[in-house]
């Protein structure tokens, strides 16, 4: 599988604004919104393991600097790899509210790996281990096989796997639907493991994710550079139930 370097730039400021001044008839009255300056970028990458200090934001309206009453929505948890979402949001002296939003990844960015694992896959296949010792495969029980992607995320060594459960509930038995294809943001670090990062977008149903570290059955999670093949295992909202997501190289 070809392999690139993916690089990623955490420190450019990028500056958002929005049209300050409203055309009006007459009788009408002109409002503003704010001209926002974001430091860091909409994505922005932080090292694992610290407490989250915001990069910088500013606004301003008008010419008026108002940043000290912007609110910030969300919290980003320095400790806990994944991605987290703030919105700064301000409210104009007529009422109007204007908003602007940066993603925050979380995760070793020291150690994220350089391969490149987007792509297509010939098979899936997706392993239920059970805490009786059993294993059911998804594929069997229920007579289908969808074909996976995985593409890139939005940083180095982030990539979207696109159903963990191998199509089950988006293409397979269940065939509810494209919102159900229980899409995953992993990370490939630089020793060809992978992670599973959180998010509000990995699970339709809003149960959270984990890697295996607290199941009965564990599997290394990785990226086989030989053969091309992704192995993940993940436990599904802390159960003893472990999957096993098993994607095969064209």
């Amino acid at each position: 599988m070809k392999k690139i370097i993916i690089c990623l730039a955490t420190a450019i400021a990028f500056v958002f604004t929005a049209c300050e001044e409203v055309e009006h008839a007459e009788g009408m009255k002109t409002t503003y919104y704010p001209v926002w300056d974001i430091e860091g970028g909409s994505l922005y990458a932080f090292q694992v393991g610290s407490e989250f200090v915001d990069p910088g934001y500013s606004a301003t309206l008008n010419g008026e600097d108002v940043t000290a009453d912007v609110e910030v929505i969300g919290e980003v948890d320095g400790e806990t790899s994944g991605m987290y979402q703030l919105t700064y949001s301000y409210t104009n002296p007529d009422g109007f509210t204007n908003t602007i939003s940066r993603t925050v990844a979380v995760y070793d960015i020291a150690n994220a790996g350089t391969a490149d694992i987007s792509g297509g896959y010939a098979t899936s296949y997706c392993y239920r281990h059970k805490a009786n010792g059993t294993t059911d495969n998804y594929q069997d029980n229920y007579g289908f096989n969808v074909p996976m992607t995985i593409t890139k995320g939005p940083a180095a060594g982030l990539f979207y796997v696109k159903c963990l459960l191998g199509g089950l509930y988006n293409g397979g038995a269940a065939a509810y639907g494209a919102a159900y294809e229980y899409k995953a943001l992993i990370l490939l670090n630089a020793d060809n493991t992978i992670n599973i990062l959180n998010g509000a977008d990995i699970d339709p149903w809003g149960d959270p994710i984990y890697d295996t570290e607290n199941a009965t059955y564990a599997g290394l999670s990785k990226y086989d550079p030989v053969t091309g093949d992704v192995n993940i295992y993940w436990d599904w909202y802390g159960s003893t139930t472990v999957y096993h997501t098993y994607y095969t190289n064209n």
